[in-house]
């Protein structure tokens, strides 16, 4: 799981810091009018003799199944006119095969491998619009996955382009001995007590609200979960390599969820471990807390729920996109954000007071998310299939992507888990609700990491995975809103509310909020998972001057073209090992592709990395 947020170093208590045919039509997109800027539906006030006169025209409306801002081809995209096509593109059973081999035998020269096909394991093998494929393989050593075994291959005319393919083989893997001496029971159970002393320091056993939800709209309990598989661990080094079990275990805490990953050797040592918390379709009316109203021609008139006859109530499941938001209520469960049947699906009442503000936040900033990564990044969502996809709809359907509210008491913080979203409500001081867009898209920014590059959370490359989150959620912000001041302030909605004009984190001055913006002073310590949060400042602040510029030391290209290189390094050059070394040759390649090798776009990718200090 990734998070947002995660208690600073040295103990303190601050934050250091379509389907279908492509592209998707767009006619009826073209229709959608912003009836009310950001600021005027934000100031707006619905009194209660309004909303039941507005109630009974939204049962009418609700009827109609297909509405303004809605199309089979996408989801709803923003005044900004941009359409990326699809980076991913079909390739023949043949380039397939040939591209295979190629990657097969670069393995065998580079890395002095007699049998690749027994030793790597494809994990994705795709051809992008410059008619380039990209080989991403996992090290297996008589089919036990090696940790830290991730090669990238560049393959261009049937042949492995040596200069833009990296990767990490660990050449004596095959000297470990396979058969375990200790049970799958006996490493759950030592990384179990991990997870609960992990638990403990993070407050004790989660807190539930006082709050009574109907137990009928319950979705999932979300009990602690556990896995186990075998994998061969790098160990102390050359010849010191072991045989170990990588458990998963779930739990929650009072400080918000855990998900400690470990790796427990044959003596039952705990080699490696660490929390991995990161941190029917009706037309209907959001009343969001930050975003206003939405739907039925308010805002960007898009705002689809569904009816559950067997309850009598409306819930926040938009069956035409497959996107459900789900409430809390204060603890760890997931119930379905719901309101009755009987005044008209409208969420929210613009206040935090109502619970179902929040929710529709929610619901809809994922909305904007899934249009920005399919219009501007030419991405079918998080995993390029408009999913994942977790908890079930009451179409009786199937299950739909999936985004948590309200979740614990007073929990301060928001993330991903592997599969959907989860936003707390803030302690109203430090924090108010995680529902902003920013948030939502940084979220969201770590499940679609998690099926690309799949950066580990760790030290540097866990700066990156941060990094890339509050890129590309500050420009899904961009995309929604235009560029401004705030496009460069991660969760300026959210933190400290009674403070005007601060934030969390700052892109564009990183050391406001205590982040370094220079390798040479990056965080080298143990803390916050090797400085996840913290170093996350120095790629942040190399893409805010490649994008705006920075005196004579880098020119600005626009935050147009720095999220293309980005987005395309993430996508096809990264693998989970990287770190700044690996960012900057990555997005170099990317800017290449892109633009030309020596262009203006290069040299800049070039300059802004050079200005940070990247090695």
């Amino acid at each position: 799981m990734v998070s947002l947020l995660v208690e600073a170093f040295r103990g303190t208590t601050t934050c250091s810091r379509g389907e279908g045919e492509w592209p998707p039509l767009r006619g009826c997109f073209m229709k959608l009018v912003r009836v009310k800027t950001k600021e005027e539906t934000m100031r707006m006030s619905l009194y209660q003799s309004i909303r039941v006169s507005v109630a009974a025209v939204v049962m009418a409306l609700a009827l109609t199944v297909i509405g303004l801002g809605q199309s089979p081809g996408g989801p709803p995209n923003s005044a900004d006119p941009t359409i990326t096509e699809p980076t991913d593109v079909a390739a023949t059973a043949e380039e397939l095969s040939a591209a295979t081999a190629a990657m097969h035998t670069w393995v065998q020269t580079k890395f002095a491998v007699d049998d690749p096909g027994s030793h790597i394991e494809g994990r994705e093998l795709v051809k992008d619009t410059k008619g380039q494929i990209h080989g991403r393989a996992d090290q297996v050593s008589r089919g036990i996955k090696v940790r830290g075994g991730h090669l990238n291959a560049n393959i261009q005319n049937g042949a492995v382009v040596d200069e833009f393919s990296h990767g990490e083989y660990i050449d004596d893997a095959d000297t470990v001995d396979i058969n375990p001496k200790i049970s799958r029971g006996r490493a759950v159970a030592i990384v179990r007590q991990l997870a609960r002393d992990e638990v403990q320091k993070l407050g004790g056993a989660a807190k539930e609200s006082k709050e009574k939800p109907d137990r009928n709209l319950l979705v999932s309990a979300d009990a602690g979960l556990e896995n186990a598989s075998l994998e061969i661990h790098p160990g102390g080094g050359k010849g010191k390599r072991k045989l170990s079990y990588h458990v998963s275990v779930k739990e929650h805490s009072a400080g918000g969820p855990v998900q400690m990953e470990a790796w427990v050797d044959q003596d039952g040592n705990v080699l490696e471990a660490y929390n991995n918390a990161q941190t029917g379709v009706y037309n209907g009316l959001g009343e969001t807390f930050y975003q206003g109203w939405q739907g039925l021609g308010y805002g960007w008139n898009y705002f689809n729920v569904d009816y559950w006859p067997a309850y009598g109530v409306w819930v926040l499941n938009d069956n035409s996109l497959r996107i459900g938001a789900y409430d809390s209520y204060g603890g760890t469960g997931t119930y379905q954000a719901s309101v009755s049947g009987c005044c008209g699906p409208i969420f929210g009442s613009s206040s935090l007071g109502n619970r179902n503000s929040t929710n529709a936040d929610t619901y809809w900033s994922t909305v904007q998310s899934y249009s920005f990564m399919y219009w501007v990044l030419g991405r079918n969502f998080v995993n390029g299939a408009g999913g994942p996809r977790v908890y079930g709809s009451v179409d009786g359907l199937g299950p739909l992507v999936s985004a948590r509210n309200h979740y614990g008491s007073s929990y301060n913080n928001a993330f991903w888990d592997g599969e959907k979203i989860t936003l707390g409500d803030g302690d109203g001081v430090t924090f108010r609700s995680f529902a902003t867009l920013d948030i939502v898209g940084h979220e969201w920014t770590h499940g679609l990491t998690q099926y690309t590059a799949g950066l580990n959370y760790s030290y540097e490359s866990g700066a990156l995975n941060e990094a890339f989150s509050d890129i590309l959620g500050a420009m899904t912000e961009r995309y929604w809103y235009g560029e401004s001041s705030n496009t460069w302030k991660i969760g300026e909605g959210s933190y400290t509310p009674a403070t005007a004009g601060d934030a969390l984190r700052r892109m564009d001055a990183p050391w406001l909020q205590g982040q370094p913006w220079h390798y040479g002073s990056r965080y080298t310590g143990s803390g916050d998972n090797g400085g996840v949060h913290i170093n996350s400042g120095i790629a942040n602040f190399a893409f805010y001057t490649l994008s705006k510029g920075w005196g004579s030391s880098v020119g600005a290209i626009g935050a147009d073209a720095a999220t293309q290189i980005f987005y395309r390094a993430l996508r096809y050059y990264m693998i989970p090992s990287d770190g700044f070394y690996w960012a900057r040759r990555c997005t170099q390649w990317a800017a290449a592709d892109l633009y030309g090798y020596g262009s203006y776009q290069y040299n800049q990718t070039v300059r802004a990395w050079n200005f940070v200090g990247a090695p």
